[in-house]
């Protein structure tokens, strides 16, 4: 049945093993089993029953190794003659060894939602005998899932499956983030929680309270009493930041923050961020070291009263938080969300925090619409440079904005690789593209594969993308961006959509899967969208935006005519007018 390569656990219509749960199963653990049976059940096409059990059969064994030396969330699939070995370090170590054993099998998780889970149907099963260990780069692996409330639910529920499925173990969520029109940005979780808490518990997921919401610690209500609570700016009290020097102020701040925390016990880390934007005070107590840094470590004192295994994070985001603390070391229970580029002040961050829960950071280049403009790219290479970086440079995690959750498509290609790399700091780009070709395509995995190359390294011009989003490839010199090569660069981004389309179609023309032929359909309308896009940027503003750029109205008008069933590919429409609207300039 068997030989030295391959270990064959299904075949003939018949298992070959028996699967045996952890002695003392907690839920992650027992979801871990659950989730195991259940795919194995898929794949074969009929489930792990007890009849397996035979002198032959082979036993599947899920174990917590609590006594490990490994990491957090580690974990060792060990594949014999006599046995198969899934151990973890923690439960959701174990579900991450069903999922690797899983991915082995042929199962793969590029995208949320059923119809984009890759679960090949397969008339024998097989396993290559050894031994492997993964552990994860950095502890924290989060997603700021945006555009979160009652009306999104049912994808939240999706995200948090395909999150845990590629190793991501933490949430960042707000009680009230504020909307704007098109609610992208909006965040309620108490309209999702009595939904989802559920399954981040199966998981063992991290639930992270954040965002700007300290209009719910510090309401805009309190300054007609005590306007010297609220930042001097320009010589006046604003109702806008608070005065991070004002003992009384930052006393109101803790207790609240403290009594959330106490009424809150499924949030493992609470943020303390400010109110986005500017309107710092001023004041000559605010503008000495360490004032903001100070006012969250009392912060963090009044929530360890009430609960000491909860973290208190500080972000380090703007000109008055983003410097290191002079005199002012970290409490046990704080931690820091770094916002600015990896560079030497990264470095001092991780260091201050070393003592304390770790330096976190704050990434906005895989999947958010708000920051690259309504048109994120598809940039492999940077998510594994990412990963490579954070671990270099020491932090504890990351939180990546994915934002809105609606617009998956794009943020969630380029969140898997950036969440393979956190497990395979060395991964190849060029393999993993072959793998996802072969999974999502089939039979045209061959003639997709090439294009795929034109896409991410024609299509996706440098010289654009640093012009009009200030970004650099990851090993790449900055390019000059004169007005004469832009123009030429659109010309070429027209062409080659016009060309990359078409060859796309032929494709769809030819596959009888009416999935392939939606997954090709919306890598035609990634490639219709780019064409569409940067013609629209007026010459007038290159090299650089100004302000006065008129709203995209055609671009607008063209996303508004794409059928229903790709809105997760390009920038909403309504997302799109709203942004421009508000800035009146591609450059704001």
């Amino acid at each position: 049945m068997n030989n030295p390569e391959r270990l064959v656990i299904f075949s003939d219509g018949q298992w070959h093993i028996h699967v045996t749960p952890p002695l003392a199963s907690d839920e992650v653990q027992t979801f871990a089993v659950s989730e195991l049976q259940q795919y194995l059940a898929r794949l074969a096409g009929t489930p792990v029953t007890q009849s397996a059990l035979s002198p032959q059969s082979i036993p599947l064994i899920l174990h917590l190794d609590c006594n490990s030396h490994l990491p957090q969330d580690a974990f060792t699939i060990t594949v014999s003659p006599a046995r198969i070995l899934l151990s973890g370090t923690t439960g959701r170590g174990l579900l991450y060894a069903v999922y690797a054993l899983l991915e082995e099998l042929g199962c793969l998780w590029v995208y949320p939602t059923e119809v984009e889970s890759i679960v090949p149907r397969k008339d024998s099963l097989e396993l290559k005998p050894g031994q492997r260990t993964e552990s994860p780069s950095v502890a924290h692996r989060g997603l700021g899932l945006y555009g979160l409330y009652a009306d999104t639910v049912e994808l939240g529920r999706e995200m948090i499956d395909w999150m845990a499925k590629n190793r991501l173990n933490l949430i960042l969520t707000s009680a009230d983030r504020q909307d704007e029109p098109t609610r992208a940005q909006a965040m309620h979780w108490p309209e999702v929680a009595a939904e989802l808490l559920p399954e981040i518990r199966r998981r063992g997921m991290i639930l992270e309270h954040s965002e700007h919401m300290t209009h719910l610690f510090f309401p805009p209500a309190l300054f007609e009493q005590y306007p010297d609570w609220f930042a001097l700016v320009d010589g006046r009290r604003q109702c806008r930041q608070m005065c991070f020097s004002n003992p009384d102020a930052v006393t109101y701040f803790a207790e609240q923050l403290a009594a959330y925390a106490a009424a809150h016990p499924e949030a493992r880390i609470l943020g303390t961020w400010p109110l986005d934007g500017a309107g710092y005070c001023e004041c000559d107590d605010c503008r000495q070291p360490d004032v903001a840094f100070k006012a969250i470590h009392r912060v963090a004192e009044a929530v360890a009263q009430v609960r000491q295994d909860l973290t208190v994070e500080y972000l380090a985001y703007t000109p008055q938080t983003l410097p290191v603390p002079v005199a002012t070391p970290a409490l046990p229970n704080m931690s820091a969300l770094y916002c600015a580029k990896c560079d030497e002040l990264a470095r001092q961050w991780v260091q201050h925090m070393r003592g304390a829960r770790g330096a976190c950071y704050f990434e906005y280049t895989m999947g958010d619409n708000y920051h690259w403009k309504a048109n994120v790219w598809l940039r492999p290479e940077a998510g594994i440079a990412i990963a490579r970086a954070l671990r270099e440079i020491g932090f504890h995690g990351v939180i990546s904005l994915f934002l809105p959750i609606r617009n998956w498509w794009r943020s969630a290609f380029n969140t898997w690789f950036m969440a393979r790399a956190f497990w395979k700091p060395e991964m190849n780009v060029a393999r993993e593209l072959d793998l996802y070709a072969d999974r999502y395509f089939g039979d045209l995995a061959a003639e997709v594969r090439p294009l795929l190359d034109q896409i991410l390294y024609r299509l996706q011009n440098p010289l654009i993308q640093e012009a009009f989003h200030g970004v650099v490839t990851p090993g790449q010199t900055p390019i000059p961006t004169d007005p004469e090569s832009l123009r030429a660069a659109q010309i070429q981004i027209q062409q080659d959509a016009r060309e990359l389309g078409e060859a796309l179609l032929k494709l769809e023309h030819r596959t009888c899967d009416d999935v392939v032929r939606l997954r090709l359909r919306r890598w035609r309308t990634y490639v219709e969208y780019f064409g569409a896009y940067y013609p629209t940027r007026s010459e007038a503003n290159l090299p650089r935006p100004v302000p006065g750029t008129p709203i995209p109205h055609d671009l607008i008008r063209w996303l508004q005519s794409q059928p229903a069933e790709l809105a997760m590919v390009n920038a909403p429409a309504d997302f799109l007018d709203w942004r421009f609207d508000k800035f009146t300039a591609w450059g704001g």
